[in-house]
Parts: C-alpha cells; sequence; structure tokens
C-alpha cells in the first residue's frame, strides 16, 4: 500500500485555512493549493537564522528524492532562495507533514496531517512544558543532536525522537592565499538576538584585553549587530584597536565561508548551543577554533579539531523555550590560557584541523547527514500501514 495525495478542497488556485493568532504569532499558512503533495513542509525560507537555512537544506534533498512535495514559507518575506518558490504551496492534506520551528509556532491545522513531525532545536537541558505538551501531539520529532533529544526526553516528550545533524555546505572550505601573517587575528560571530550572555561575549572581551592588552599584533574581530549590551561593552572596555566591530550584514554563504580563511582562531565560548554552527564551519574551512566540548557541539567536536574550553558549572538559560532549563558557564581562566595557547602554538594547531577537514567536509556534507531522515520518509510513505511498528522501533 502506497500514499496518495488526498484534498477536500475544490480549488485548484488557493488553499485557505481559518486559525488563531495564538496558533500562528504573525506566521503565514495561506497558499496555493498543491494537490499532488505527498510531503508538506513548513519552515521559515524568508529569514536569516539557522533555521531557515537548515530548511533549505533540508528541502533541497526532498525535492532530489521525491517529486511530490510542497513548501510554505510561513515567513511573510521574500524567500531566501527564489529557486525554492516554484515549490511553494499548501496541502493540507498531504500525507506527511513537516514543520520545522519552535513547538509554541505548530498551528493547529498541522495535525491534521496523517503523519505530523517536528524538527525542533534547544539550548538548555530542559524545555518549556508548554513545549512538552505540544510534541507529545505529534507521531515523529527531529532534533540536531544528542543534547537536544536527551533534553526533550527528560522534560517530559514520549512522541519518538531522531537525531537529524545539521549539515556543512560545500561552500565551506579553506580559501588560499587570503590568510595575513600579522596581526593575529582572533574570530567570533554571533546574532544579538541569540542573547549576548548565552554567547559570553563580556567574558570573552574582558579575557581577551587581560590576556593581550600589550601585544599589539593580536586583535579580536567581533562580528555582531549592534546591541544595547554591546554598547554596554564598549563603554566599560577600552576596544581602543584591539577589538574590531565589524556589523553584521547578510552576504553570501561563499562570502561568509571566506572569512574564516581570512582569521588564525575562530573562538566560540557560547555557555549552549543545541548543535552550534560557528566552530562546526570553522572546522571545515580549516581554521582552529576554541568552544566548549559540552551541549550540542559535544556531537562534533573533539581533541582531534578543536581546542577544548572548560566551563564553570550551571548558567540558566533563557530565551523561548530555554529558560526552564540550564546550560554551562565558560572558565574565564581557562579561556585566557587557551587563547595564550593558541597564540604560541597555532602552527601546530592549523596542521591538526587541516589533518581533519576533508574527512570532516565529506562526514558532515548535507546529503550524508540526510540520507537516514530521507530513507525512513520513504519507508513511511511506502508502508503507511506500518507506521507506529516503524516509529516504534525508533
Amino acid at each position: 500500500m502506497r500514499w496518495k495525495a488526498s484534498s477536500e478542497l475544490d480549488d485548484a488556485n488557493s488553499a485557505a485555512v481559518e486559525f488563531s493568532l495564538a496558533d500562528i504569532h504573525g506566521y503565514s499558512f495561506v497558499g496555493k493549493h498543491k494537490p499532488d503533495a505527498l510531503i508538506q513542509f513548513y519552515g521559515p525560507f524568508g529569514e536569516y537564522v539557522s533555521m531557515g537555512n537548515v530548511s533549505m537544506q533540508i528541502c533541497y534533498q526532498l525535492i532530489e528524492h521525491f517529486e511530490q512535495i510542497a513548501i510554505q514559507n510561513f515567513i511573510p518575506t521574500p524567500w531566501l532562495d527564489p529557486h525554492l518558490e516554484q515549490y511553494a504551496g499548501l496541502n493540507l492534506k498531504a500525507p506527511i507533514g513537516i514543520f520545522l520551528g519552535t513547538p509554541d509556532a505548530v498551528p493547529s491545522l498541522f495535525y491534521d496531517h496523517a503523519l505530523s513531525i517536528g524538527g525542533f532545536v534547544c539550548e538548555t537541558n530542559a524545555i518549556d512544558p508548554h513545549w512538552v505538551g505540544i510534541c507529545n501531539k505529534l507521531d515523529l520529532i527531529f532534533v540536531p543532536t544528542l543534547w537536544c533529544k536527551t533534553a526533550f526526553k527528560d522534560s517530559g516528550v514520549t512522541t519518538p525522537i531522531v537525531v537529524v545533524p545539521h549539515g556543512i555546505e560545500d561552500e565551506y572550505r579553506p580559501v588560499d592565499g587570503v590568510l595575513d601573517s600579522e596581526p593575529f587575528v582572533f574570530y567570533n560571530t554571533f546574532h544579538s538576538s541569540s542573547f549576548c550572555s548565552r554567547k559570553s561575549m563580556e567574558e570573552l572581551i574582558r579575557a581577551f584585553l587581560t590576556t593581550f592588552r600589550h601585544d599589539e599584533k593580536v586583535i579580536l574581530k567581533l562580528r555582531t549587530d549592534p546591541s544595547p549590551k554591546l554598547a554596554e561593552c564598549k563603554r566599560r572596555f577600552n576596544f581602543s584597536n584591539k577589538i574590531v566591530h565589524v556589523p553584521m550584514d547578510h552576504c553570501s554563504t561563499s562570502d561568509f565561508a571566506k572569512i574564516y580563511s581570512t582569521v588564525h582562531c575562530t573562538v566560540h565560548p557560547s555557555k549552549g548551543e543545541g548543535f552550534g554552527l560557528i566552530p562546526f564551519q570553522s572546522i571545515a574551512c580549516e581554521t582552529p577554533v576554541i568552544a566548549p566540548h559540552t551541549t550540542g557541539m559535544a556531537d562534533y567536536l573533539t581533541a582531534e579539531n578543536s581546542i577544548k574550553l572548560e566551563v564553570a558549572g550551571p548558567a540558566y538559560g533563557e530565551g523561548v523555550g530555554n529558560s526552564h532549563g540550564t546550560y554551562f558557564n565558560i572558565d574565564e581562566a581557562d579561556l585566557r590560557l587557551k587563547l595564550r595557547y593558541v597564540y604560541e602554538n597555532w602552527a601546530a594547531e592549523k596542521e591538526k584541523v587541516v589533518r581533519t577537514g576533508a574527512q570532516f567536509r565529506d562526514q558532515h556534507a548535507w546529503h550524508n547527514v540526510l540520507s537516514g531522515f530521507v530513507s525512513l520518509l520513504s519507508k513511511l510513505l511506502e508502508s503507511p500501514d506500518q507506521t507506529k511498528s516503524i516509529l516504534a522501533k525508533l
């Protein structure tokens, strides 16, 4: 038995649904009806965030393996990749519905799919109880790391959970001839909406200035958008010519990837990550990285590909869904030691990450990390009468 796409809508040109504002948080779930779609994907395809990129990468693989797919960009802004817009549409009765976002944004219409799959992430070791209730109404959940899976299960989620890691785009690879020998450049980047405190911006600024205040040939490039916390740090600390603030812009993937080849070391003292794309990308570009081997980063950071930053006890999480758990404070004394260590032993650390680069890129290529998820979707479509037994084995 195989799924057959079906629909109760007579109008082949549109699909309109009534929903409450509490369901959608301003998102859009109105679009052109696609009657033949077997997989309906909902994602933030108009947003420059990690979930927007992950949505695109998953859909690239779905399009390659399944012909009958419909995509709903629930962010009412232009698509980041116009190529995907040709697949835009809605089939609210498609056998499989996949929603990538936060549990509290799942619309009530999503449960109409015969099989509802949610893609979520968390930074802390526990999630919002409201999230738990929503997750337990779904048939399957996928998360990017073991850290997330454990947090969801320990919080009371009983729905089957599979780990579907993030992947690396082809553009993330080293670029020769763009690294100057001086000054020695440490690099840190994040968006302030991810919380300056979670990214340990103040700790990094203080540790760097304490370590290299009198070393004229060492700088920290801090690529982030303007924020009240950044303004406060500029007032409290004398950046002088030691810390260079680089405004964040929306550059292409290739241009962003090239940045890693223009710096000596990426330093990412984040208290918690659901996955942690910055250290991940840095390794793929064969640039040494300092980061904690904890939370979501523990799935791919090792002594062979990075410099381990020690942590110093639990820190309360913040933000939607994460304020009910903890992640880890970073050990600021160890951060100073690791900054100095990399500066004095850069050649050895560069050689180490170069040795692992090619294998790392291949192992984490999107088509490889998503192959198991694609195979699972194929089984579910081919054998809908065996859905329960398939999911029970996960």
